[in-house]
């Protein structure tokens, strides 16, 4: 779904128990954006509401042609911007450059018409890479290079060989210059189901596997609810070893379409089942939409997909948790009693309170490990507010102890050990999802990582 940088994101709640690894919840999405009438200043209050219940990261997307209008010309500050101002929030970010959106190549204007295998559109896009990484900072955690890009390929069946070089070139300039950071390709469910080897083709190099899932048949009207378990079996199976990551899960709820409120509920529902079944794989799942699309932004979006009937209409009109105007459906109040059964990311319990400045932590608190994804090391923060006894210990995801990091008493404080990505006999662990769990006293928390070679 094509969304301009500036006026959404994508946030994910971690939430992870203190209990068998199996039974993790994968991090949870949400694209946000504003209601009918809302102003653009009004976003800033919408992150530190989203920051304060747990969220932790945030997806953005951005057309190569809009980072690059002219050769050479590149427009990086809303981007950059927008990456400083939610590192200093304390969240982390997927960010998306749009080669291919959907049914649109998004090049700029005067590439718009050369193949994808041409050395200039090469040798340009690289280009944008370098001027991209330095405006990257360690809060961003995945890159994509191209949108729904199976949808394109699909009507231009000879272009597929150029854009899979293409991208597993840009995949492999990225990281020379951002090292071990993981690079995809987001593709569509629907692709992977009529059309797998494309999605094969375009996700063979790289490092994870990006899907958008919209339950949806070719018309627009929505797929029972009870099919979402095979489709995950299938998703989760195509990925094999690489992480499985949604850069968009959504359902509509207009009644036109076979659909309902009730309905899009249990979506959710089903959703958050399917999800932690296969919580090992993914690397989070994130619901599209806050808030249904104005109409303005509906006729937008249908002249851009160049659609116009009344179903296509109707689903893009009610994709919302609420409605256009901020009243809730009944999914977003399934959606909040979901997380509301999770611990939030921050994992905080109160603590002994003193003055305006007090000598310790005021509370227990499990921090964000960063970098995370990571390839040599990555630092693991706790607080506690008085002296407990501390056990940190990484676990594989059959529940292994892999690292015993901390066991011993010890002092109220701020810690940042550091994991070297080895196990308890000194060996290099292999490249994959772990989960951390520290005890501190009564406290309990666990975290969810991922190592990539």
């Amino acid at each position: 779904m094509r969304m301009p940088v500036f006026v959404v994101a994508a946030l994910a709640v971690y939430s992870c128990a203190p209990i068998a690894c199996s039974e993790v919840l994968p991090p949870v999405g949400l694209t946000f954006n504003l209601p009918e009438g809302g102003r653009e200043a009004d976003y800033g209050p919408i992150v530190l509401e989203a920051k304060s219940l747990g969220v932790q990261f945030t997806c953005l997307m951005a057309q190569w042609s809009a980072l690059e209008p002219r050769s050479g010309e590149y427009r990086l500050a809303e981007l950059e911007n927008g990456v400083r101002g939610l590192t200093s929030a304390g969240l982390r970010m997927c960010i998306t450059v749009q080669t291919l959106d959907t049914n649109n190549r998004t090049l700029p204007a005067d590439l718009r018409n050369e193949p994808f295998d041409s050395p200039v559109v090469r040798e340009r896009f690289e280009a944008l890479l370098n001027a991209l990484a330095p405006k990257l900072t360690d809060a961003v955690r995945y890159v994509m290079l191209g949108n729904e890009a199976d949808v394109y390929l699909a009507a231009h069946p000879n272009e597929i060989e150029a854009y899979a070089g293409f991208v597993e070139r840009g995949r492999e300039h990225l990281r020379t210059l951002r090292p071990g950071l993981p690079v995809g390709v987001t593709t569509t469910f629907n692709g992977l189901r009529d059309n797998p080897q494309i999605v094969g083709r375009i996700n063979a190099a790289m490092d994870v596997f990006a899907l958008t899932y919209y339950p949806i048949k070719s018309d627009f009207r929505v797929r029972p609810v009870s099919d979402i378990a095979s489709d995950f079996d299938q998703m989760t199976q195509a990925a094999g070893q690489k992480p499985l990551v949604f850069q968009e899960i959504g359902y509509p709820a207009d009644p036109r379409l076979g659909s309902s409120e009730d309905q899009q509920a249990a979506f959710v529902d089903a959703i958050f089942e399917a999800a932690q079944a296969h919580a090992s794989q993914i690397g989070f799942f994130n619901f599209f939409l806050l808030h249904d699309f104005n109409g303005q932004a509906v006729e937008q979006l249908l002249d851009y997909y160049q659609l116009g009937d009344s179903n296509s209409r109707a689903f893009l009109s009610s994709l919302g948790l609420k409605r256009a105007y901020g009243t809730p459906r009944k999914a977003w109040a399934r959606f909040q009693e979901r997380l509301d059964g999770d611990p939030s990311s921050d994992n905080e319990t109160p603590g002994t309170a003193g003055g305006d400045e007090p000598p310790f932590p005021a509370r227990f608190a499990f921090h964000a490990i960063s970098p995370n994804p990571f390839k040599q090391d990555t630092a693991i923060s706790f607080d506690l507010p008085v002296t407990a006894w501390v056990t940190l210990a990484v676990f594989d995801a059959a529940g292994r102890q892999v690292r015993l990091l901390v066991d011993e008493e010890t002092a109220a404080g701020n810690y940042r050990p550091l994991w070297d990505g080895t196990n308890d006999r000194g060996l290099r662990a292999g490249a994959g999802v772990y989960f951390c769990r520290l005890n501190a006293g009564s406290f309990r928390a666990t975290e969810r990582l991922i190592r990539v070679d």
